[in-house]
């Protein structure tokens, strides 16, 4: 993917690896969120969500790790996204679960 390429990137329930064995294969990664940074537009934005509350805490605190993120309230969503209800956050929803949703944008200040 060409660098400054696309408008936004949305990573939507992906597999939490829970198993501290397995963690080492999480997609959300301070690596990967880097290479999310070259290929997004100036003002571009990142939309995550998990429904496994440690996984959404890992997400944020890598996320946190790039300072070219400005986190964005999840009811002011930049592109005017409604994330559709997928079949892994209904499941996770019958479980009990609680739904984060984690949006970033990318910061003019940087």
């Amino acid at each position: 993917i060409n660098d400054d390429s696309l408008l936004g990137v949305l990573i939507w329930f992906p597999d939490p690896w829970p198993k501290k064995r397995h963690q080492k294969r999480r997609l959300i990664q301070k690596e990967f969120l880097l290479e999310i940074i070259r290929v997004l537009q100036s003002r571009g934005t990142l939309h995550m969500a998990s429904d496994w509350e440690p996984y959404a805490e890992y997400m944020e605190d890598q996320s946190k790790q790039i300072a070219q993120f400005s986190k964005v309230e999840s009811n002011r969503h930049p592109l005017n996204i409604k994330r559709p209800l997928t079949k892994f956050e209904q499941k996770g929803l019958r479980k009990g679960h609680k739904v984060t949703d984690l949006i970033y944008q990318i910061s003019d200040d940087i």
